[in-house]
């Protein structure tokens, strides 16, 4: 917060400051293990997104 300030006060305008990302919530979880029929269940299977 404090570098981007500053960056901003050296700048001359807005467009001159590089983006910083901002996490606005708790994490969650993107990716889950699909339910699929048990002849196709394998330990080896691995998370998907939705």
């Amino acid at each position: 917060m404090v570098t981007t300030l500053l960056l901003c006060l050296m700048s001359g305008s807005p467009e001159d400051v590089p983006f910083v990302p901002i996490i606005d919530g708790p994490w969650w979880t993107v990716a889950h293990k699909p339910t699929l029929p048990e002849a196709y269940q394998d330990e080896k299977q691995q998370p998907v997104s939705e």
